[in-house]
């Protein structure tokens, strides 16, 4: 059990390195990528911005 749960962290912690991800919180829309904390406002326009590509 826990081999697997290592396993599943380790993938995660390499994807979040290979987006630039230093630490939380970060976010992720469509192929947008917000390595911070980003207030509603920035996170509405975020989430137009991808969903008008």
């Amino acid at each position: 059990m826990f081999i697997k749960l290592d396993a599943g962290l380790a993938t995660v912690d390499h994807e979040a390195l290979v987006l630039g991800f230093q630490g939380t919180p970060g976010v992720v829309v469509g192929t947008l990528v917000v390595p911070g904390a980003i207030p509603a406002a920035g996170l509405d326009d975020t989430v137009n911005r991808a969903a008008a590509k």
